[in-house]
């Protein structure tokens, strides 16, 4: 008796989705944001005193960062699901994290903003060194996890895969944001965890995600329910982001979800610059993150951030919305040239060479077949 094989359809075509490409910049501006109040210092200029709304206005900005990043893990599970991790697609990745890291430490070690140690320049030449507190390390090695994620889940079915997500929802969720047991999750498992929350909506469409109305509504009453939170943990003289601290805990994990699933029922019509603004997004990413030198020469030194919060009212809003648009904005300018002069061409040349090495490759890999099979047989002898 034969058996049907199992047709997952899912949502991968060949060009880009621009409902997910604004809400992936939508994203990163949020990331900005975040960066801008928690990296900058101001947080000791709002302490608890909520009585100035600006102090709501700084609150309310840095509070999106940890459900951001949830977003963006959704939307590789969600086309990733179905796709292999080539060389040329890893390299890509890891050339551009690389390229960041060293040009940044090389600026700042010239101009002397930051002193140069043998140690600091062979910390930088390794591409992963804490995963605990860097997520963009992390990305590095959760995509060499997914073939081995997407395996996992193209054999499990429908149920399985929810049962699935509700152990990942009790063990790293739950019992993390309630106290429930002491645990803390870093962020390679926990990515790997929405990565196959975004796989299942990839793999599993149904009507209800199609129900706009249904997420809009969702997202908005998570998005207040965690500002309540916020707010309560002021009032109570406490962290105000103990609740929206880590990716992993129930609000950012609500928030992210419901946000993807909202924007991924909106139809919106192809925009050829919306797709080619959201693809400098993670250069976005590494470009304002580039360690702790840049963290202090953009927020504190160049922008001023703590300064800004004491100015008039019009100015302050000024001066944010200015910092966050214009570090947005500069750093995409500077991905896109850095994808179209450096990026493009040299994997034009990684195109002609794969032919070559490959055949290399596959001769040397028959020479160690043969070898090793002659070496089994002489043993045998």
């Amino acid at each position: 008796m034969k058996t049907k094989e199992k047709k997952i359809k899912t949502p991968l075509t060949g060009e880009r989705q621009t409902n997910f490409e604004f809400y992936r910049i939508i994203l990163m501006v949020l990331v900005v944001a975040h960066h801008f109040v928690v990296n900058s210092g101001v947080m000791n200029a709002i302490g608890y005193d909520l009585s100035a709304r600006r102090a709501l206005l700084y609150l309310t900005l840095g509070m999106w960062g940890q459900s951001a990043l949830n977003g963006f893990a959704l939307i590789s599970g969600y086309f990733m699901c179905s796709k292999n991790i080539t060389a040329k697609k890893y390299a890509r990745l890891l050339a551009e994290v690389m390229f960041y890291r060293l040009a940044a430490a090389a600026a700042f070690w010239a101009t002397g903003y930051d002193p140069f140690t043998w140690k600091a320049l062979i910390k930088t030449l390794i591409p992963v060194t804490n995963v605990k507190d860097s997520a963009t390390q992390a990305v590095l090695v959760v995509y060499l996890c997914i073939p081995f994620l997407n395996k996992l889940l193209h054999a499990l079915t429908k149920k399985q895969h929810l049962l699935l997500l509700v152990l990942f929802g009790f063990v790293f969720t739950f019992c993390s944001t309630f106290n429930f047991m002491t645990f803390a999750a870093e962020y390679i498992p926990w990515f790997c965890a929405v990565y196959c929350i975004g796989a299942f909506v990839g793999m599993h469409p149904g009507r209800m995600h199609r129900k706009r109305e249904l997420w809009g509504l969702a997202m908005l009453l998570s998005m207040v329910i965690s500002f309540a939170s916020v707010l309560n943990c002021v009032n109570a003289k406490l962290s105000p982001y103990i609740y929206m601290n880590e990716p992993y805990k129930v609000f950012p994990l609500l928030n992210a979800v419901f946000s993807f699933l909202f924007f991924g029922s909106l139809k919106l019509p192809q925009s050829r610059l919306i797709n080619k603004v959201a693809a400098a997004a993670f250069g976005v990413l590494l470009i304002h993150t580039a360690g702790a030198p840049m963290r202090r020469f953009l927020w504190t030194d160049l922008l001023q951030v703590t300064k800004g919060y004491w100015l008039s009212a019009p100015l302050m809003l000024a001066h944010v919305i200015g910092c966050i648009a214009g570090v947005y904005v500069v750093c995409t300018v500077i991905d896109l040239l850095r994808s179209r002069f450096l990026e493009r061409p040299a994997f034009l040349l990684w195109d002609k060479a794969a032919p070559a090495a490959k055949r290399v490759w596959k001769k040397l890999d028959t020479r160690i077949s043969k070898n090793w099979h002659l070496n089994e047989k002489t043993g045998e002898k």
